[in-house]
């Protein structure tokens, strides 16, 4: 903290009203123009669990492809398959339905914001969190897409192979 800040955050410590001082500093945050008080309009997350890799496939495609106001597809699933081209991460219980990662599986998550077409397969584009260097894709194979500055900006992922390591999928 600075210059009136500091001051500001003396006279309210003083006096041991510490939730003072935080509403002062963030009053801005509270305004009808708030990013944060729009956001509360966003309905809930739907949350479908994996199990039927094609069942997965075929939801992730169908949200994708709508209409109106279509939105990015969050997924937990296996991250090796980033890594190793052709990983299996996710058992299914055939008793129950139950969908646990099998050893090796690696859960992460990230986001789906796009598909395409290549040599009759659908490939998602995977928004990931791994940083901006490409070569972490290249044991898989898989092209990864990058922005105007040369980094990475997400990870094409044939769609096949990527919903066998599919653990949820969230969406609005």
């Amino acid at each position: 903290l600075v210059g009136s800040e500091m001051c500001i955050r003396d006279s309210y410590t003083a006096g041991g009203n510490y939730l003072g001082f935080l509403k002062t500093v963030f009053k801005k945050c509270f305004g009808k123009k708030n990013i944060y008080l729009n956001s509360l309009k966003i309905p809930h997350p739907k949350r479908s669990f994996g199990g039927n890799a094609t069942k997965m496939y075929w939801k992730i495609r169908k949200l994708l492809e709508q209409k109106e106001n279509p939105q990015p597809v969050g997924i937990g699933y296996c991250s090796r398959i980033l890594t190793e081209k052709g990983f299996k991460g996710v058992n299914v219980s055939n008793d129950t339905g139950e969908v646990r990662p099998r050893m090796g599986c690696r859960p992460h998550a990230s986001i789906i914001v796009g598909q395409r077409e290549r040599g009759g397969r659908c490939q998602f584009l995977i928004r990931n969190t791994w940083g901006n260097n490409c070569d972490v894709y290249k044991p898989a194979g898989w092209e990864c897409k990058k922005d105007k500055d040369g980094k990475a900006a997400g990870v094409w992922v044939d769609g096949n192979q990527l919903a066998p390591n599919i653990l949820s999928i969230y969406h609005l």
